[in-house]
């Protein structure tokens, strides 16, 4: 049985948990003040001291430039199943960040192998400060919002 994560509140403890061969956490400490999104494998979490690597590091992102926020705030992830092959990968993640803390969202594929976001041009999807609920790049939201923000 995996340990089951816990809040209570704490800046100490883990949140925004996720498990697809490696634990997925975003963190935020006095030295991330925007957060980090981390991983470690489940031998160094059930160790008691994890190995923490950084996947993505939102202070060092440039800010956004479709606002007039400095900053950007997550708004979560999820992992998929996208990557190339038949077999599954798991190596994609849709991770969702906001200009500023704002309501419209920035809904981009990562390569978790490469940990870099794809761009369009690479066949990785993009929406940009929508205000939508995209939980799968081919679900019917994401295809909607596609759809309405060529019109």
């Amino acid at each position: 049985m995996l340990p089951r994560p816990r809040s209570h509140g704490s800046r100490q403890k883990l949140r925004h948990f996720s498990y697809q061969g490696m634990y997925y956490n975003f963190w935020r400490d006095e030295q991330h003040v925007q957060g980090i999104w981390r991983k470690t494998t489940l031998e160094s979490y059930q160790s008691g001291s994890p190995e923490w690597q950084t996947v993505l590091d939102l202070d060092a992102l440039p800010p956004p430039t479709t606002d007039t926020a400095k900053t950007w705030v997550w708004h979560g992830s999820r992992l998929l199943d996208e990557g190339p092959g038949e077999a599954s990968t798991w190596d994609r993640a849709l991770i969702k960040l906001s200009p500023g803390g704002s309501d419209a969202d920035t809904a981009r594929e990562m390569d978790l192998a490469e940990e870099r976001f794809l761009s369009p041009e690479e066949g990785g999807f993009a929406l940009y400060d929508e205000q939508t609920d995209n939980e799968h790049p081919d679900g019917p939201a994401a295809a909607q919002a596609a759809e309405l923000k060529g019109k």
